[in-house]
């Protein structure tokens, strides 16, 4: 027998039947070799008694196979889905597959015409596959998963289906699965990479470092919080952002990388809540700073507070000179958030916030608003896009040239009174 390179999985979807939620077949196996394109063939398939005992259909009008392919490195499935696959159906599939292999149950195999196999009556054919007048039919049963939830188990795995290709003798030869990973391939089509064997061993076991790495980063953060170092924060922040995005590229389980996207995301607002927290007080205070150093006229700054990846609050720190023409410059992630004011008595002199800040915008690009409560005249935002930092910094020169040179215009009429 040739050297088995993969098996393939075909997942069940949840769905109702008398008013209850049911997981019904098609878990489907198949084998392919490495000198040989065998078809795809269902090794098992799985019919289930719902909890009212009433016989649940084998097949799920919900999906079908488009298209499926077998490498001596992965195996490929393509299906039409009128719904998602969601991780529940993909991670009682994988459980099926590997209680399946684990059971060590012999696969057998009968030749015989097919007009014998048509009267046999009990035998699974694959949709658009054309037989030869002579098959194999391979058969194999297995018990249900006994991890199942009670109202989802299987009690027994059982498949007889024809094919011409080479098949395994044992469940076990499989040696291991994973789904490794799950798509989109266009409009209402999932396609399903998986992975047995020695590959699949390898990617389980990236998976379990992974996910242990992931805990010892969340107990690296928690700790930091507590202790409220905000320079130890903005230094995890992008050391974890480095790590995930090497693990990313790394061979791992679907429902692993899942897990840990979501643990990774929770993480990351957490963090990022209390640096934009700690980063917003010490803007405001960087400010109160200026106005003590500079007890009149407008203020032009940018600031120096490090938010790192998160979001700067500049109406808080512009607020703490509302009584003063204020114009702040925040860098954060390669681009520029800016915000100025003005009191009521500088726009009567003919001072405008939006006009002020045009003089950031035209170096460094962007667009200007103002909140739909709030005139122009008096308040006005910005945010430029990314820029590359050597050319940052000459941009940024010429924004707070600009700006004071338009506000020195009023400096004779506001200057004093501000």
């Amino acid at each position: 027998m040739e050297k088995l390179s993969f098996v393939y999985l075909s997942a069940s979807l949840p769905v109702c039947q008398s008013g209850k939620e049911t997981v019904i077949g098609n878990i489907l196996i198949s084998v392919g070799t490495s000198v040989q394109k065998s078809p795809w063939v269902p090794l098992f398939s799985v019919k289930q008694e719902s909890p009212d005992n009433t016989k649940a259909s084998p097949s799920l009008p919900g999906h079908a196979q488009t298209s499926s392919r077998v490498t001596p490195d992965h195996l490929l499935l393509q299906l039409h889905t009128y719904q998602s696959l969601s991780l529940t159906a993909l991670t009682q599939a994988q459980r099926g597959v590997k209680s399946w292999i684990a059971q060590r149950r012999p696969i057998h195999r009968r030749t015989l015409s097919f007009r014998e196999l048509m009267e046999e009556g009990r035998v699974t054919l694959v949709p658009g596959e054309l037989y030869p007048y002579t098959v194999h039919v391979i058969s194999t049963k297995a018990q249900g998963d006994p991890g199942s939830r009670r109202e989802c188990a299987v009690e027994s795995l059982e498949s007889m289906e024809p094919c011409c290709g080479t098949h395994l003798l044992n469940t076990a030869d499989v040696g291991s699965f994973v789904i490794e990973s799950v798509g989109k391939a266009g409009q209402s089509n999932t396609r399903i990479r998986g992975l047995c064997g020695k590959e699949a061993a390898r990617a389980e076991g990236n998976g379990v470092a992974a996910l242990h790495a992931m805990r010892e980063w969340e107990h690296r953060i928690h700790g930091a919080i507590d202790a409220g170092t905000k320079e130890r924060l903005l230094n995890l922040d992008r050391d974890i952002q480095e790590w995930h995005s090497s693990v990313c590229g790394q061979l791992l389980p679907h429902l692993t990388r899942c897990c840990i996207a979501e643990a990774f995301e929770d993480l990351m607002k957490h963090l990022r809540a209390h640096i934009r927290v700690d980063a917003n007080v010490q803007m405001a205070n960087e400010v109160k700073d200026l106005m003590s150093k500079q007890a009149a006229g407008p203020i032009i700054h940018l600031v120096q507070t490090d938010f790192g990846t998160s979001k700067p609050k500049l109406r808080q720190a512009t607020k703490v000179a509302k009584d003063r023409p204020i114009l702040l410059l925040v860098k954060s992630n390669g681009t520029v958030m800016a915000r100025c004011t003005l009191p009521q008595e500088a726009a009567e002199q003919g001072a405008s916030a939006q006009a002020w800040l045009s003089c950031v915008q035209e170096p460094l690009g962007g667009h200007v608003d103002t909140p739909p409560d709030r005139s122009p005249q008096l308040v006005a935002n910005l945010r430029s896009p990314k820029l590359r930092p050597p050319i940052l910094q000459e941009k940024l020169q010429e924004a707070l040239d600009a700006s004071n040179r338009y506000i020195e215009q009023f400096s004779v009429l506001i200057g004093k009174r501000c």
